[in-house]
């Protein structure tokens, strides 16, 4: 496995990924020795040379539009609202969390020369991001269901008692994406697979896809709950057009488990509705109005006020903050409309090269395109390493050809079912 350097590299991620699960925090108050080590490994798994060449754009290269949109995003990122922060007189911690946040966002560009040919590492890769939303979950649902237990240690180990979740780990991409790729993979396994592996894989990752919708239940992720839901009904009316006979059992499946759920499903719609009556759309609007007259002259407008920059949101109360719930209206503030321009060339190529991969595997698309959805205009989730991660999925399957789409499917089912026999 590990033949050459870009397989320590690969290697390196994973460990970040881990490391990052396990100690991390998707946007942490400070840094301490977890994000310390994270960072170490991300840098590892990027190397001199990967990043040389990140931030040296080569006329007629072969790569894709994203990547040289993302390669001037870049340049931009690293040299004007830098500038900008230093003018203003923005304070280096502010700086480095905004910095940071931005470096995670370009991660496919950073690692796609690494990682787009080592095809072994793509599922590896995946499932660490996968296994990163299930741990992310059990760490906020696992106090109460030990308490639930009777058991009393709970506390005195350092777990969060109080039913919400501090350090906002359901909010991360990888939860969403966790829970859809796993429902999804078990849609496939005993849609093509109807003997006693499949069948149990299938409900193998059923339950464990339970975890992480447990995590957005309990703290009422409405956007997350609600286009997960969505992107069952997809996968569900592209399944019945495309080979209507294999999705009875699918269907079967996806009735128990409603079954299983039943009992504290009004409970969680009575929270949603609670909640929706209560924030409405988190005054979004007024919080881009906020940004906009945050803005002075034609220069900051065009530019931005730099890294660290803050804003008095009305989203929070009125607080200043260094961030908005919107990638767009944060980049404006901090880059300015040229920011925001390069960042939708740069996005949105990500963005267009998964749809191209929809005919091929629309169940790792859908998985991926939701939490893209959320982290472009509604959390400020964007600001973890997850986002990054996710985008890096995006780049390696969105440049995969229609021909290598089986084997990632049958590499996935095999390794599925290895692990349960």
């Amino acid at each position: 496995m590990f033949s050459t350097y870009r397989d320590v590299q690969c290697a390196a991620l994973c460990a970040a990924i881990l490391v990052y699960a396990l100690c991390g925090e998707p946007t942490p108050p400070a840094f301490g020795l977890p994000e310390m080590l994270v960072g170490l490994l991300l840098c590892v798994a990027v190397g001199f040379r990967s990043f040389a060449r990140a931030v040296t754009p080569v006329r007629g290269d072969a790569h894709p539009f994203w990547f040289r949109a993302g390669q001037i995003f870049l340049l931009y990122g690293l040299s004007v609202p830098l500038v900008g922060a230093v003018m203003a007189g923005a304070t280096p911690g502010n700086i480095l969390r905004d910095i940071v946040p931005f470096l995670f966002m370009l991660l496919p560009v950073f690692m796609i020369d690494t990682v787009r040919d080592r095809v072994r590492w793509h599922f590896i890769i995946t499932a660490c991001v996968v296994v990163l939303g299930v741990v992310f979950s059990a760490r906020v649902i696992a106090p109460l269901v030990l308490a639930s237990s009777g058991f009393d240690g709970a506390a005195q180990l350092g777990m969060n008692m109080s039913a919400q979740d501090p350090h906002r780990l359901a909010n991360a991409p990888s939860v969403l994406f966790a829970a859809m790729a796993m429902l999804g993979a078990a849609g496939v396994l005993i849609s093509r697979r109807m003997n006693a592996n499949g069948l149990l894989s299938a409900v193998f990752l059923s339950a464990l896809a339970l975890i992480p919708v447990a995590a957005m239940a309990l703290v009422l992720q409405r956007a997350s709950l609600g286009l997960l839901a969505a992107g069952v009904v997809f996968w569900v009316g592209v399944g019945i057009v495309k080979k209507p006979r294999r999705m009875a059992i699918p269907l079967l499946g996806l009735a128990v488990l409603c079954v299983a759920v039943w009992g504290p499903l009004p409970d969680v719609v009575a929270g949603l509705s609670h909640k929706n009556a209560m924030v409405g759309a988190n005054m979004r609007w007024q919080e881009a109005a906020a940004v906009r007259d945050a803005l002075h002259g034609i220069g900051a407008v065009l530019f931005g006020n730099g890294w660290g920059a803050t804003v008095q949101s009305p989203a929070v109360g009125d607080a200043i903050v260094t961030f908005t719930h919107s990638l767009g209206t944060t980049l404006w503030l901090k880059s300015g409309l040229v920011g925001v321009g390069l960042g939708v060339a740069y996005f949105g190529g990500l963005a267009l090269a998964l749809i191209r991969f929809l005919p091929i595997h629309p169940i790792l698309v859908v998985a991926l395109g939701a939490p893209m959805v959320i982290d472009y205009l509604l959390y400020a989730s964007f600001k973890s390493l997850d986002f990054g991660l996710i985008l890096l999925l995006v780049a390696l399957y969105g440049a995969r050809s229609a021909h290598a789409a089986p084997v990632w499917t049958a590499r996935q089912s095999c390794c599925i079912q290895n692990h349960t026999q």
